[in-house]
């Protein structure tokens, strides 16, 4: 090993023959700071002139030229504290201009590594061997160069170039690793990169086709629009054209690359089958799935309907809506699809411009067909309708109240003329992202399906219906109607998990329980840490499930899941789902509001508007979250500042009134940081505990306290009660041990 090891990448930092050089081994920061310079220009002259304008910049030149020679004594005297006087240094050389630091001398350098690192891998043609280089090298990356030094001029552009080496670094790693088909792993780097230099648009291209290959198709699209706005108010531009183009291809769910060329894998090997909510085993809705395969069939007969598909983020709406239409194409009808998306809920008519559009591209014939007074009608949406109807003098309308009918009517036909032939089955998906003009439509096609070849299928969430008075119009309306039909999906259950299992082959079917604890059958969450799992090489491996769950991270599709329906939460909504993620356990109103401070009649308001959203449950006690995962994002997205405010608060709180739960009162305490309260909770859980004869938790409360303990007298009773509780417990060594 060489005798001086240095890390510049970061906080600056210096070993000597394996021993921490500490700060006050410096005699001044001159001393310090002038070897940072020469550092920096390693094996590059640095003339004294230089050394002087950068350091003692108000000084005489007599004066600082004798600073300088006894600053570059007292750095050298450091570098080599055993060197003989008026000995040359192995590490600063004087020349007659200045001086330079040796590159060829006996040291480390963590930058000299990294560019190494960078250099092995893009000359690497094994995949295998540029990811080992890169990894190495983002490891030593511990922070921008020299950064305790922000503002010192000579350390900026060595800070910027390597800074720049390291964005660039975790981009080529992203693709690799992507090329690999290990999607969670590059949309990791990716979010790094972003966390360092959120407007690198090239960064958020990757991520959004990361995203999309994951199966994250949603995310993907929500990533788009964040991407606009930060271009906007960080540089005032509007995105590239080919991040917009590769939104469009995902909307499209026809993206370059991934679903014609394959040039980025599927994220699990074929033989267990891609782990996505279109490939993996469709069970669990046999019932619902044979309603709508009749409604198709009566469709198919002339006898159209309706039918609205809703549930939970990720409970299976689209999945089950596209198994039908698969059915429905087998039986001859035509199938049509359109998609309303977050990002476009105030564009009027978007899913049916693109409807229209697919239309136009696919059955040109049907347009063309048309009656000039509904094609102008059409126009006025799609203006390239005109350019169809060749011959046809079109001159497209203006959409407004009085010609909104015209244009619905003029969509239906269009739609009747398809289903003409062997029937069709339009399928809407997500129409509680819709604008209202498309909901309008919908209502006003819904009511002229039920004597035709025609059936509409439309997906909502229901937890959506209480936040849009305009879908919930439209649902209301339409229940009475005798050709609507309402199906509401609920989650798997633990038998469909296992049937899910089975047919996977490789996933060990013991999974099950542990599984359904982890998403109460929520398909999303299922095959989303399936996909984890994968890419982390542990789905084929028989590990308890007690520590799968320790180790596993949270898939980024379940984070934004969640996400996406904490953004309909209130501010004072979002405020108390903060405090019960902290508070991390059933809880009633009277406890909610010694917390909080709020009054019981606002807090009864957002009980029932979580409760309607399922972002609650309510229990024996009280509330509790719809879901543990709900309470993990929310705690995970609070800052750590806040989290340690709301547990003092609700350790302050619950110290009122819960004297008798000792165990909660230290967790509490101890996550706010208040070492003496929740080392006196801790023996207190522990003595408890022991009177019970709960030894095993005894054990767990005394080695916490132990772990706290600051003075020997804390230290002793600790022992002595994790002594007692070992004996109890007929662990004869460890007690003798202990005590």
């Amino acid at each position: 090993m060489p005798n001086m090891r240095i890390q510049a990448l970061g906080a600056f930092s210096m070993w000597r023959d394996g021993t921490a050089v500490p700060d006050e081994v410096w005699p001044t920061s001159k001393s310090k700071q002038l070897f940072k310079i020469l550092l920096t220009e390693r094996g590059h002259l640095v003339s004294a002139d230089r050394l002087i304008e950068y350091l003692w910049p108000d000084l005489s030149p007599k004066r600082a030229r004798n600073n300088l020679w006894v600053t570059v004594g007292q750095a050298r005297r450091v570098l080599e504290p055993d060197l003989p006087p008026r000995t040359p240094s192995a590490y600063i050389i004087k020349h007659e201009e200045g001086y330079l630091f040796d590159p060829n001398s006996d040291h480390w350098l963590d930058v000299d590594a990294f560019s190494d690192h960078l250099q092995t891998a893009q000359q690497a043609a094994d995949p295998t061997i540029c990811i080992e280089a890169l990894e190495k090298a983002r490891q030593l990356y511990q922070g921008d160069f020299l950064e305790d030094d922000p503002y010192a001029e000579w350390a900026l552009a060595p800070r910027d170039q390597l800074r720049e080496q390291y964005l660039n670094l975790l981009a080529d790693l992203a693709e690799t690793y992507a090329h690999q088909g290990q999607y969670r792993h590059a949309i990791g780097l990716c979010r790094q990169s972003l966390a360092l230099e959120n407007s690198r648009e090239s960064t958020y291209r990757q991520l959004m086709l990361y995203l999309y290959c994951a199966g994250e198709q949603p995310a993907a699209l929500q990533l788009y629009d964040e991407a606009c706005q930060v271009m906007w108010e960080e540089i005032g531009v509007e995105p590239a054209q080919e991040t917009t183009e590769l939104f469009h291809q995902i909307q499209r769910r026809q993206v370059d690359g991934v679903d014609e060329d394959e040039v980025y894998p599927r994220p699990v090997p074929t033989h267990i089958g891609t782990l996505s909510l279109r490939q993996t085993p469709f069970v669990g809705r046999d019932r619902e799935y044979g309603q709508l395969t009749t409604m198709v069939n009566q469709a198919g007969q002339g006898n159209g309907g309706v039918v609205f598909i809703s549930g939970e983020s990720g409970i299976g709406k689209s999945r089950l809506m596209r198994e039908t239409a698969m059915f429905a194409g087998k039986e001859g009808l035509t199938t049509l699809f359109a998609h309303s998306y977050q990002v476009e809920q105030a564009m009027p008519y978007q899913p049916l411009v693109d409807l229209v559009r697919h239309i136009n591209e696919t059955w040109p014939e049907q347009i063309a067909g048309l009656p000039t007074v509904w094609l102008r009608e059409i126009a006025a949406l799609v203006p390239e309708i005109a350019d169809t109807a060749t011959g046809q003098a079109i001159v497209p309308t203006k959409i407004d109240e009085n010609q909104q009918g015209r244009l619905f009517q003029a969509i239906v036909h269009l739609l009747s003329a398809i289903a003409g032939g062997n029937g069709l089955m339009l399928n809407v998906d997500d129409i509680h992202w819709a604008d209202t003009a498309t909901l309008q439509f919908l209502h006003y096609l819904a009511r002229r399906v039920s004597g035709q070849r025609m059936l509409l299928a439309c997906t909502y969430r229901h937890e959506e219906v209480t936040a849009d008075e305009h879908l919930a119009t439209l649902v209301h309306h339409l229940q009475r109607e005798p050709y609507v039909t309402f199906i509401s999906l609920d989650r798997l259950s633990s038998m469909d998990i296992d049937e899910l299992l089975a047919a996977l082959e490789t996933v060990p079917t013991t999974w099950t329980e542990w599984l359904y604890g982890e998403t109460s059958g929520n398909p999303f969450f299922l095959v989303s840490i399936l996909q984890s799992l994968q890419e982390q090489g542990d789905l084929g491996k028989t590990v308890p499930a007690d520590i799968l769950s320790t180790n596993i991270t949270l898939p980024e599709a379940i984070q934004e899941s969640v996400r996406g329906r904490l953004r309909l939460a209130t501010q004072l909504e979002q405020q108390v789902l903060g405090w019960m993620a902290v508070f991390g356990r059933e809880f009633n109103l009277a406890t909610l509001q010694a917390i909080t401070g709020e009054s019981q009649m606002d807090l009864l308001e957002v009980a029932e508007n979580l409760l309607q959203r399922q972002l609650w449950q309510e229990t024996a006690d009280g509330y509790d979250f719809g879901h543990h995962k709900i309470r993990e994002v929310v705690y995970h997205d609070l800052s750590g500042a806040r989290r340690v405010v709301y547990h003092g608060q609700i350790a302050e709180t619950l110290a009122q009134s819960a004297e008798d739960r000792p165990a909660l009162l230290a967790h509490h305490f101890e996550r706010a940081g208040n070492t003496g309260q929740a080392l006196a909770y801790w023996l207190r859980a522990g003595e408890k505990a022991l009177n019970t004869y709960a030894l095993q938790q005894a054990v767990r409360h005394y080695e916490r306290a132990l772990a706290l303990a600051e003075g020997a007298a804390d230290e002793m009773d600790a022992y002595e009660g994790l002594g007692r509780a070992f004996m109890l417990l007929d662990e004869a060594a460890q007690a003798t041990t202990v005590l």
